[in-house]
């Protein structure tokens, strides 16, 4: 048990401090998590991938005051390009073994967090959890938090054929969007591709298209000849972007769109196979979809991609 009157929850400040607070997150999700794995999150920064400015620590002593303070949780959000603040699991010191001591401390961090957001264009909070986190997920939903549903990742390999053949009698091109159009321009394709999306449409007029470009920027390694435009008879149809994960030698395909007046016309699949000609073979790509979203996970899934895992999506409200 700590003291309650003992909590406080300041900003992250010293390394020794983050790289303690950091472990604590990543041991949520991963009980082998070392404290080398937070070491090198703590150098992204110096990357500028990401950055600490909405880290917190809480800290308190234990019934009965006999001990020194110690950090009893960390709480931490990046804030995407999108006003998207991404909020990582809690991170909660084993000893916070009941619920009133892990709601004490997940309130003191989230108000933390919301007074250090209130001065940014920020207007939800995004959070992915592994299955069987429920401890996490009580916190949240005790938060006002709601749960969205379930991401469901799939993966396969380039270079290999897999699904029925194309449809010869379709007029499409795939080109680098640069080769047709400008950022803005691509910016608004994204835009409309979003009109009745069935990913997540609780998060529908959240983001423009403009951010949205800002915010897939930042995933893995941009490669704007990556991003591509979906011609239907040398009309904009569609977009599909690729980024590139250096380090773990994958490409991920992040978003895939098609205009409201060409879907059902199988552009998507067409697109999705020749682009996956394009990359190195046997190199994996992976994605993530609503798995509410039925005919995407099916299209997904006759393309030979394979569920690899599932994530719990839980959104809230940054301002109370």
């Amino acid at each position: 048990m700590i003291s309650a009157d003992t909590l406080v929850v300041q900003h992250a400040a010293l390394p020794d401090d983050q790289l303690e607070g950091l472990l604590l997150i990543l041991q949520q999700t991963s009980a082998e998590a070392s404290l080398e794995e937070a070491r090198q999150l703590l150098q992204q920064p110096q990357t500028g991938q990401w950055n600490f400015e909405h880290f917190f620590l809480a800290t308190a002593t234990r019934q009965p005051e006999t001990s020194s303070p110690f950090i009893v949780g960390s709480g931490l959000v990046i804030v995407q390009p999108d006003g998207a603040a991404l909020l990582w699991p809690f991170g909660l010191h084993p000893e916070l073994d009941t619920e009133s001591d892990q709601d004490l401390v997940v309130k003191g961090l989230l108000q933390a967090l919301r007074n250090s957001l209130s001065r940014k264009q920020v207007w939800h909070f995004q959070v992915s959890l592994s299955e069987g986190l429920e401890i996490q997920a009580r916190l949240l939903l005790a938060n006002g938090f709601r749960e969205l549903g379930k991401m469901q990742f799939l993966q396969r390999l380039c270079g290999i054929s897999a699904g029925q053949p194309e449809n010869s009698d379709v007029n499409m091109q795939l080109v680098p969007f640069s080769q047709v159009m400008d950022q803005s321009t691509f910016a608004l394709l994204i835009e409309q591709t979003y009109v009745d999306s069935q990913d997540y449409p609780e998060l529908a007029g959240y983001r423009s298209g403009a951010e949205a470009v800002l915010s897939h920027q930042t995933q893995g390694t941009y490669r704007p000849d990556w991003w591509f435009v979906v011609l239907r008879d040398n009309q904009p149809a569609g977009v599909l972007l690729f980024a590139e994960h250096v380090d773990f030698r994958q490409i991920e395909l992040t978003y895939v769109g098609v205009v409201p007046a060409h879907r059902n016309q199988q552009l998507a699949r067409i697109a999705i196979r020749r682009a996956l000609h394009q990359f190195p073979p046997l190199t994996p790509v992976f994605l993530g979809v609503d798995a509410r979203n039925v005919s995407a996970v099916r299209l997904y899934e006759s393309l030979g991609f394979e569920e690899v895992m599932r994530q719990r999506i839980f959104c809230g409200p940054v301002q109370e």
